[in-house]
């Protein structure tokens, strides 16, 4: 059984009442949706920071999801999530993580499905290297598998 350790008491979630849904909804309630966006903005403008502005992002996200993703499942564990913030300076303390999770782990598994956040980080052409669709903005948008 994963542990998580709650962001507010140091305690594991696993020996609580509640299920991770009902914690999440909490969180997401205390935190609210505006503090929530302007935390995720504030993830985008960190990553696109750190990752620089080279050819090479999608890649380099891709690698960083994978570091913590060993198995490919897509999926990125609540403590994994954490750390990978940290990487790139940001401390979530408190309730945001919790609320990120609410959006983004409705069912309460404990594990974030990460490309529908990595869509909210990465510019519309990176997010197209990433996903592995050739960028032709220039001729009228994203066509096509890369085949490479």
């Amino acid at each position: 059984q994963e542990r998580l350790r709650s962001p507010n008491c140091n305690e594991d979630l696993v020996k609580t009442t509640s299920s991770l849904a009902n914690i999440y909804k909490s969180s997401f309630n205390r935190v609210g949706e505006k503090r929530l966006q302007k935390m995720i903005s504030t993830m985008r403008e960190r990553m696109e920071a750190k990752l620089g502005n080279s050819n090479n992002n999608a890649f380099r996200m891709r690698r960083l999801f994978k570091r913590y993703d060993k198995h490919d499942t897509g999926r990125v564990h609540f403590e994994d999530f954490r750390n990978m913030a940290e990487t790139f300076g940001m401390q979530l303390y408190d309730d945001s993580p919790m609320a990120l999770y609410f959006v983004y782990d409705p069912e309460g598994t404990g594990y974030l499905e990460y490309e529908a956040l990595v869509s909210q980080l990465m510019s519309p052409s990176d997010l197209a290297f990433y996903k592995g669709y050739v960028d032709y903005s220039q001729v009228g948008g994203c066509i096509g598998k890369n085949e490479s």
